[in-house]
């Protein structure tokens, strides 16, 4: 008898290959899909990834650049340094050298400093000397009020000047009688008088010694004319003078009581407004010596010599010899007495002054000698 199989059996050795296939579709299907799934994600990772490169070569590009620029700044600020301390370098030699030159001023400025506080005091000295000398010539232009100073203005008064109007009349040789005959005085060495070879008496030093030389008299006779000045004030004044003439037998006299007179001269009225005295010294004619040798005369101006610009007032003035009276000529007259000019003697001068002493103050014009 025929066996029978059973149906199931058969159909599931049929069906077994097709699950499988089945099973296997599947599985592709999934790893399909998973493969989908990581590509896609690798994908998106690739683009994540690009877009990181990109922007990490942007931030490199960004980056470099920024380094460049920051070298070229190191560089530029490495410059700036080197030549800052190019600078420091510089400044610092600088400072050393006005560190020494700030040693050396400073030295230099404490011995300026004692030179100016000795020339100060040098200055301060002669400024009193100055003032003093002033003083000094100032207090002996005027004859005093004692003893033979006050006496020859008794006698000046009395023979030396007359008023006459609206007129004074003066007689220049009328001093010589009073101070030879009257006072007693006489030409006299300095180193008679004060053992000194070169000094200015005072007025009464020149009465108490009895006389003096040239200078002496001449500052006697300066004081003698102020006073006879100070009396004739306001008037016209006329000035009677004499010179010697060799053909001159004529009288002159010196007072005008006409007491006393010289002989053999000539009158010589003196040109108006020349009234104002001062003391010239110079290469001049000295009768004591009967030569042209260190002598001292008065000087008649027009106006009184109080500062440097007024001694040109001396030009063209008339000269007096104070130890008799004399006229002895005009300054700068052709071959006269000459004032210096710009302190130079030309050689043509054989007669010239180079002091000058007024009423307050004594110039010297000049101590060059003949060029």
């Amino acid at each position: 008898m025929q066996k029978i199989v059973p149906f199931s059996g058969r159909k599931a050795r049929a069906v077994l290959p097709v699950v499988l296939i089945l099973l296997l579709v599947v599985c592709l299907g999934l790893l399909s899909g998973y493969t989908y799934i990581l590509m896609s994600r690798l994908g998106a990772a690739e683009n994540e990834i690009m877009q990181v490169r990109n922007e990490y070569s942007l931030y490199q590009q960004r980056t470099e650049s920024q380094m460049e620029a920051l070298e070229e700044d190191v560089s530029a600020a490495q410059s700036d340094r080197d030549k800052a301390e190019a600078e420091l370098d510089e400044l610092k030699g600088s400072f050393s050298e006005l560190e020494e030159l700030y040693s050396t001023l400073r030295g230099d400025y404490g011995s300026l400093k004692a030179e100016m506080e000795e020339t100060m005091d040098k200055i301060d000295s002669y400024e009193q000397e100055v003032q003093e000398s002033m003083a000094w010539f100032k207090e002996n232009s005027m004859l005093g009020k004692r003893g033979e100073q006050d006496m020859a203005k008794t006698y000046l008064g009395i023979d030396c000047y007359m008023e006459e109007g609206d007129k004074c009349y003066v007689k220049t040789g009328c001093f010589y009688l009073i101070n030879a005959e009257y006072l007693g005085l006489e030409y006299k060495r300095d180193v008679e008088t004060s053992d000194s070879e070169d000094k200015l008496q005072s007025l009464q030093g020149f009465v108490d010694n009895g006389g003096g030389d040239c200078e002496d008299y001449s500052l006697f006779y300066k004081a003698e004319w102020n006073y006879i000045l100070d009396k004739c004030s306001g008037k016209d004044i006329v000035v009677q003078s004499w010179y010697k003439t060799a053909t001159s037998d004529s009288r002159h006299w010196l007072d005008f009581d006409e007491d006393w007179y010289i002989e053999g001269v000539t009158e010589k009225i003196l040109a108006s407004g020349y009234i104002y005295p001062s003391v010239v010294c110079g290469r001049i004619y000295d009768p004591q010596l009967n030569k042209v040798s260190g002598h001292c005369v008065m000087a008649l101006t027009t106006d009184r010599i109080e500062d440097i610009a007024d001694l040109q007032l001396l030009v063209g003035s008339p000269l007096i010899e104070p130890q008799d009276g004399q006229y002895v000529g005009i300054i700068d007259e052709p071959g006269g007495v000459h004032l210096v000019q710009d302190g130079e003697v030309p050689l043509i001068f054989s007669s010239y002054i180079f002091s000058v002493i007024t009423d307050n103050d004594y110039f010297l014009f000049s101590d060059t000698e003949s060029k």
